[in-house]
């Protein structure tokens, strides 16, 4: 099962970092789910995304809180908002697909902005 998990954990770390390029592709859950499949399948990976300058503190507040930042959550909605505004101002693009896009954007951006924020009173304490 190690061998599975590393290899999903390689996919999802792939698929994420296309997502950084290619506006319709969401980073931050492969990323997640990068770390999930690492935790079980490879604790050097883990270790390394846990660790990550980058992604460390984001993950470590996932992981232990379930929240996302609000400068995090500033900051995917506005890389969201700006990946998606070019392909949807094409005249070129079919509307059924613009329709399609802003219905899954919408869903993204209402998941990250319903995430807590801060920990719970429990946890500030930590």
């Amino acid at each position: 099962m190690r061998i599975v998990f590393l290899s999903l954990g390689i996919f999802c770390c792939l698929l994420g970092f296309v997502g950084v390029f290619v506006p319709l592709l969401p980073t931050t859950p492969f990323v997640i789910l990068a770390a999930f499949f690492f935790e079980r399948g490879s604790p050097k990976f883990h270790s390394y995304l846990i660790e990550n300058k980058y992604l460390g503190p984001f993950l470590k507040d996932w992981q232990q809180h379930k929240r996302i930042r609000r400068k995090y959550k500033v900051l995917a909605i506005s890389m969201i908002l700006i990946g998606v505004s070019f392909p949807l101002s094409r005249p070129s693009m079919p509307l059924e697909l613009k329709a399609v896009v802003v219905f899954v954007i919408t869903g993204v951006i209402a998941f990250i902005a319903t995430r807590n924020e801060e920990p719970k009173n429990s946890d500030k304490t930590q």
